[in-house]
């Protein structure tokens, strides 16, 4: 996977593959939050995001409250957005989807 930064133009079609993330007024991060069932439910989401993370070699910054889980992606190194994030981002979404068919 190529690791670059990305401009305006990738990011904003990047973003258009992905379902109801956002990107911060610099075009430096991503974000997205979840509100579920019950604070247990959103560890084990937490939970499950951080394997997929540690697997990606990527690490996003979590934020919690209660039931309410916001994650934002940046590639720290590079100082902004490259495709490792939108990758991690798919997943993401994936793991929410099938997390909360399921629990």
């Amino acid at each position: 996977m190529e690791k670059r930064k990305l401009g305006s133009v990738e990011i904003a079609k990047a973003l258009g593959a992905l379902d109801n993330w956002h990107v911060d007024p610099q075009g430096l991060r991503i974000h997205k939050e979840w509100k579920l069932d019950s604070f247990r439910a959103a560890m084990d989401f937490l939970h499950d995001v951080a394997q997929a993370a540690e697997l990606q070699d990527h690490h996003p910054d979590f934020y919690s409250s209660y039931k309410k889980i916001t994650i934002q992606l940046t590639t720290h190194d590079h100082g902004g957005l490259t495709e490792k994030d939108f990758v991690l981002a798919a997943e993401i979404d994936r793991l929410a989807m099938n997390y909360l068919r399921a629990k």
